[in-house]
C-alpha cells in the first residue's frame, strides 16, 4: 500500500503525466526582467522586541483566564 501511495503522489506532482515536456518557447523564462523595486525608507531600527525583556515569574498556583488584544502596526526595517 505504501508503494501505491508514493506512486499516486508522483502522479499528482506531474512526474507521470501523459504529455512529454518539450523545450518550447512557452517554457523559456521571461526576458522582461524589471528587477527589484526600490528600497523603502526605514521607519524603525528594529521590529522585534528585546528578548531579555521578560515579565517577572507569576505568583499564583491556580489557573487564570486572560483576555488578550493584539494590534498590528505596519513598519519598515532593514533585514540584518
Amino acid at each position: 500500500m505504501q508503494a501505491i501511495g508514493a506512486t499516486g503522489a508522483l502522479a499528482v506532482a506531474g512526474c507521470l503525466g501523459g504529455e512529454s515536456q518539450t523545450n518550447d518557447e512557452e517554457n523559456e523564462p521571461a526576458t522582461e526582467d524589471d528587477g527589484l523595486p526600490a528600497a523603502k525608507s526605514v521607519d524603525v531600527d528594529r521590529i522585534a522586541r528585546d528578548p531579555t525583556d521578560i515579565p517577572d515569574p507569576v505568583d499564583w498556583d491556580e489557573s487564570r483566564e486572560h483576555d488578550v488584544t493584539i494590534r498590528t502596526e505596519r513598519v519598515t526595517a532593514e533585514i540584518e
